[in-house]
């Protein structure tokens, strides 16, 4: 195997690694958000009351 090859699946992995990541990231982004909006849905309903 040439440096090339090695290097081509080296940053393969990194790259696939890194798609991971961000689609956990956004998987924690997502789940922040919608406790967010119950929590401010609970916070409103009780200032009308």
């Amino acid at each position: 195997m040439s440096l090339v090859e090695i290097l081509f699946i080296i940053l393969s992995f990194i790259t696939a690694y890194s798609i991971m990541q961000i689609v956990e990231i956004k998987k924690k982004l997502v789940r922040l958000v919608q406790e967010n909006a119950v929590i401010w849905q609970f916070i409103k309903e009780h200032e009308y009351k």
